[in-house]
This record gives C-alpha cells, structure tokens and sequence, in this order.
C-alpha cells in the first residue's frame, strides 16, 4: 500500500546493553516510534486517531534479528502497511 516511509533514529548509549550491542527488546520500541512517526506522516497523527474515538495496539509482534546495532550509529526504519480492513491492519517495518 504505497511506499514505506522512512523514520531515522540514533542509538543511545543507554540503550545498550551488557553485550555493547542495542538489547533486543530496545527494538519493540524503535518500531512503534516508527508507526507513530509514519502515521503521522500519512496525516492521521495519534491524536486524531484517538479524537474519532480509535484505538491502536498491538496483538502481534514478530522480529528477526541480522545484525546487531551499536551506540552512535544511526538506522533507518521503513515503515508500510501491507493490509488494511475493517479492525485489523498489517504492518511490515525493517531497520537498517
């Protein structure tokens, strides 16, 4: 459904963990700032959303992991709806 949209985020120092590598779990986060940075791109910003009454959540979560990513460095999140209808949606994202 369109081209993604492109969202570029830092890693923070803090975001790291033991292994000097950004923890796992750092990711569900980067994602969802992702789909809030794309919706608000797409011009149906959260607040409009929940204005006419909306929810958003998540009821499924999966994540491949290639590489990890470091301090200082900097991805690139794409982000695409592949589905859309009735209550549900399908989102595909990948960071670089």
């Amino acid at each position: 459904m369109g081209e993604p949209v492109r969202f570029r985020l830092k890693v923070r120092h803090y975001e790291v963990d033991g292994y000097g590598h950004v923890n796992h779990a750092t990711y569900a986060h980067y994602l969802e700032v992702a789909r809030l940075e794309a919706l608000e791109q797409l011009g149906i910003p959260l607040e409009e959303i929940r204005r006419q009454g909306y929810l958003i959540l998540a009821s499924e979560l999966a994540i491949r992991f290639h590489a990890p990513a470091h301090p200082g460095e900097t991805l690139e999140i794409l982000t695409a709806i592949r589905d859309l209808g009735g209550v549900r949606s399908v989102w595909a994202q990948e960071a670089r």
